[in-house]
């Protein structure tokens, strides 16, 4: 199948969605790496990827929704079964199905660890940055710092 030309049928759709799903699996591992090395660059670079994909994946899951509605709102099942009797598309079907769980499973993994790295990042800035209103103490054991401000020229 050619970039330029829309699948034709429901075969080459799922087909379409198949490779797609696959390629967005391989992206969410590449980013699973690259959230373990810190590897900042390469996040943007599959940031990109990944929604380029994401892209594709919704449009090809308009086309397969458009058909359906054309077979009278048939489930996707019972539309494979209608559409081909040999039995590729049922199978690519559940290729996708099984590819997406797993798509599923690893963007879950990478937003834990992202929501990780944002707790860490969160309490190291509170340990530089304490909230606001947390006073701060000198030697007295007081607090130096409500005296208000001095010059430069003053200190």
């Amino acid at each position: 199948m050619t970039p330029d030309r829309q699948p034709a049928t429901l075969s080459d759709l799922l087909q379409s969605q198949l490779d797609c799903t696959a390629q967005l699996n391989e992206t969410l591992q590449a980013e699973h790496r690259a959230l373990l090395s810190n590897d900042v660059s390469s996040l943007e670079m599959i940031t990109r990827t990944k929604a380029e994909a994401s892209d594709r994946l919704a449009g090809l899951g308009k086309q397969i929704e458009f058909l359906r509605q054309q077979h009278g709102g048939l489930k996707l099942e019972a539309l494979t079964a209608q559409l081909d009797g040999s039995g590729v598309a049922s199978k690519i079907w559940q290729q996708t199905a099984t590819l997406a769980e797993q798509c599923l499973k690893a963007n879950n993994d990478n937003a834990a660890l992202l929501n990780a790295r944002e707790h860490q990042i969160r309490s190291a800035l509170q340990l530089i940055y304490p909230a606001i209103g947390t006073p701060t103490y000198g030697r007295s054991g007081h607090d130096d710092l409500q005296g208000g401000s001095r010059s430069f020229g003053s200190a």
